[in-house]
């Protein structure tokens, strides 16, 4: 997402789901573009990295994924030959 995007957030739609990753659990949100949030959840504590992700979109518009996102959180981390993308 870009700035000029984030900035016009008003009725932006945002679905997210949490899910697992090497480094434990994670938040993911999506738009049509994209992803534009990836945040940790420290021991467990799922409403704090909510409220983060929340407090970065005030004015979107949010609702949880009724299917997980854990193929995107998949590509993310898989690395070499493993099938996923590239490592950083």
């Amino acid at each position: 997402m870009t700035g000029g995007h984030i900035k016009k957030a008003v009725g932006l739609k945002i679905s997210y789901s949490f899910s697992s990753s090497p480094f434990g659990e994670c938040l993911i949100a999506v738009t049509e573009r994209g992803i534009c949030h990836l945040g940790f959840v420290e021991d467990g504590k799922r409403t704090e990295a909510l409220d983060l992700m929340f407090s970065t979109w005030p004015d979107a518009e949010f609702s949880e994924s009724r299917k997980s996102l854990s193929a995107m959180t998949d590509m993310i981390f898989k690395t070499g030959n493993e099938g996923g993308g590239k490592a950083f």
